[in-house]
């Protein structure tokens, strides 16, 4: 069986945080951050979200800076589809400063704000990722939940495609999908167990195109 590409590359940059018996356990943050990171590779932004072909990716970060932490070091001399990657702080910048963003992470301590940063993006090409109740039903495009010491993700296609981003179908795939504006598709999960000892990676579809199947990952011990 072959496993799909997103979830080789998620546990490969797994491996890279826990190498060594000396190096702490991957936390949550750094589970979080590898994704925004590896998000980066598949999604496909309009030619005008970018001033030029050599224009970096910008990550923005809001109210998160563990993730932020982990997200620097993580991107550092990295490129994606051919481009750099920036990471732009956006605790003391305007709301509107993030539609220069082209991925934008909110902490879940932001959900008062949800509505005023989601008006101040409308119509912008940003990957919205969020990690709080309502996210993806408010308008956001991804959001994180943690599930029994698992980090998952759902994503909200319509609102990637209503702003113009293109999310990949092995992206897509991985997900616990919400798209009210589209017929209903068969859920995938995609987690990260973060408790002790040996962990996966567990990719789960129920009937995908008429076949079913179930892969498994081992990937290095991880805790909260």
């Amino acid at each position: 069986m072959r496993f799909p590409l997103f979830a080789l590359l998620i546990a490969a940059s797994l491996r890279d945080f826990t190498a060594g018996a000396q190096e702490a356990a991957t936390s949550e943050y750094q589970v979080e951050a590898a994704y925004l990171y590896h998000f980066a590779e598949f999604v496909a932004w309009p030619p005008a979200a970018f001033s030029g072909p050599d224009s970096p990716v910008v990550i923005g970060v809001l109210n998160a800076d563990p993730l932020a932490a982990e997200l620097e070091a993580i991107i550092r001399n990295k490129t994606v589809q051919g481009r750099g990657l920036r990471m732009m702080r956006l605790d003391s910048r305007p709301i509107t400063d993030a539609r220069a963003c082209h991925i934008l992470f909110t902490g879940n301590s932001d959900q008062k704000r949800l509505a005023e940063l989601l008006s101040g993006l409308k119509g912008a090409p940003v990957l919205t990722v969020g990690k709080m109740e309502g996210f993806t039903a408010a308008g956001g495009v991804i959001n994180f939940l943690i599930e029994d010491k698992k980090v998952k993700f759902e994503i909200n296609d319509a609102a990637a495609r209503q702003v113009g981003l293109r999310i990949s179908a092995k992206l897509l795939n991985l997900a616990r999908r919400k798209t009210a504006a589209l017929a209903p598709r068969p859920t995938v999960l995609a987690a990260c167990t973060l408790s002790g000892g040996v962990s996966r990676l567990l990719l789960a579809c129920n009937k995908f195109r008429g076949k079913r199947f179930v892969a498994a990952i081992l990937t290095p011990s991880i805790q909260p």
